[in-house]
Formats: structure tokens, sequence, C-alpha cells
């Protein structure tokens, strides 16, 4: 859809998307991507009935328990707006009133959606350390590579990426 081009447009940056005419595109293309297509909606319609993640659940469970990360400010990196919508719901719910989502699109906590300004506010109340009248209502930053530019989160001593595989390394 239109808004999502110009979501991904907006987060990449106009210079990094490369332009191609269709003569640049394998005969087939579409046809492929067609196939592409069909493989991913069958995939979908298995996934459609998991209801379990269990990542999130040991998260949720490591944020309660760890004494690194229990009431303690961090920031949670995720590559995408649609992971950011679903930790923020399920970490809301566990820490309500403690979470903020940012993204291209504002931000978001259990108060409701804010735009852009207001919400890089609410962060630099409860992150930044040279803020005049800090807050301590927030613990939990979820957000996009948006938020990297010009914003200090130094009252964090964490930072978390949450869509790298956990393994033992």
């Amino acid at each position: 859809e239109r808004d999502d081009i110009d979501e991904i447009i907006e987060e990449l940056g106009e210079e990094k998307i490369k332009k191609f005419k269709s003569s640049d595109f394998d005969e087939n293309f579409i046809q492929l991507l067609q196939s592409d297509l069909e493989k991913l909606k069958e995939i979908q319609s298995i996934w459609i009935k998991i209801y379990e993640d269990p990542k999130l659940d040991e998260f949720i469970d490591v944020l309660k328990s760890d004494k690194h990360l229990k009431n303690q400010k961090s920031i949670i990196f995720t590559e995408s707006k649609e992971t950011g919508d679903h930790l923020f719901k399920h970490l809301n719910d566990e820490f309500t009133g403690k979470v903020i989502f940012f993204s291209s699109k504002g931000g978001v906590t259990n108060e409701g959606r804010f735009p852009k300004e207001k919400a890089r506010r609410i962060i630099n109340e409860n992150f930044d350390p040279n803020f005049k009248n800090q807050k301590n209502e927030i613990n939990l930053v979820i957000t996009t590579d948006i938020l990297a530019e010009g914003i200090n989160l130094h009252r964090s001593n964490v930072v978390i990426n949450y869509d790298l595989p956990w393994n033992p390394t």
C-alpha cells in the first residue's frame, strides 16, 4: 500500500532507495514473485494458528527477574514497526505505563498515540540525563533505528537488539 511505501522511504531515507526500469528485470520476474507470494500465503495460513511466542515470553521473564533489567531503563531496538507494535502490546500489558514505542509514525504509550515531537519529549524527559525536568515514568523504549539520531538516552545502561536470534554465543 502507498502508506507502507511512504513509511519505508521515510525510514530508509530517499538516498537509499534505488529505482529500476521494468527492462532491468528478468522476463519471468512477475511469475517468480507470484510463486513467492503463494508460498508466503501458505506459510501464513500455517502460522496464523500459532498463538505462542516463547521468545517474547522468555524476554518478559528476563525483564522481570534479571537484576540488571528489573525496574531499570532499557532501550529495545527492532528493525520493523510491526515487531515494535507487537512488543509494545505485550510489554505494555506487563509493564503498564512504563513503556513507549517510537517509530516513524510517532510514539505510543498506554495513554495513546502521540506525534513524533511529543513522543521525543517524553523520551527525553525519561532518558536524557541533561534534561532539566527529568521524569522517571518510562523504563522501556522500543524503537526502530529512527530514534538513533539526536536523542540522548544515557540514563539507560542497557541496549537490546530484539531481532537478533538468541543463542549461546
